[in-house]
């Protein structure tokens, strides 16, 4: 197959409900560092978070996590419409061009969509798996605030610098298909 550019269709959705859970835990209920008080309705917040202290998940828990993939949704989705602020990877693996066959072929296995857009101040990974000629619908892979207290001209140079470096590190087994500064 050959892999380009294709764009998120909105909405993208965690790729289980159990992942999604796992991410607002981590990052919003633990992890306050992160700064979620001025995205979420502060009473539903601390509700939320004194449920899970608890130990349960319950329906404030639920209400912060259905508004998180919203938002995280709509971040990667809009800076993939403004053509700014993400870019386009595709991974591949070394596979036998034919069964029993000596001769090794790239293969496309993934394509990602990595955003970090200074509005939400979220960085924000996508990824689709690849298949032959059929590339699956994309599912967030992670989400979260890396420099809540970062803003503006601020945000945006150390969202360059972390691309920039990742792009260093790139191995043969992924190609940067096209970057949106």
């Amino acid at each position: 197959m050959s892999v380009h550019e294709v764009l998120p269709p909105p909405p993208i959705r965690f790729r289980s409900r159990e992942s999604l859970d796992d991410h607002v835990v981590r990052h919003v209920l633990r992890g306050r560092d992160e700064r979620w008080d001025d995205v979420f309705d502060p009473e539903v917040l601390a509700n939320a978070r004194e449920e899970w202290e608890q130990g349960c998940f319950g329906a404030n828990c639920e209400q912060i996590a259905d508004e998180y993939e919203r938002i995280v949704s709509g971040a990667i989705v809009r800076a993939c419409q403004s053509g700014q602020w993400h870019y386009h990877l595709a991974e591949y693996v070394w596979r036998p061009q034919s069964s029993g066959s000596k001769r090794y072929v790239r293969t496309a296995t993934l394509q990602t969509v990595v955003a970090w857009p200074p509005a939400d101040l979220l960085r924000i990974v996508a990824k689709a798996a690849v298949r032959g000629e059929r590339m699956f619908p994309y599912t967030i892979r992670s989400a979260f605030r890396p420099w809540p207290w970062l803003t503006g001209n601020s945000y945006v140079k150390k969202s360059l610098e972390w691309a920039a470096e990742r792009d260093r590190l790139r191995n043969d087994n992924c190609q940067v298909l096209e970057t949106h500064y």
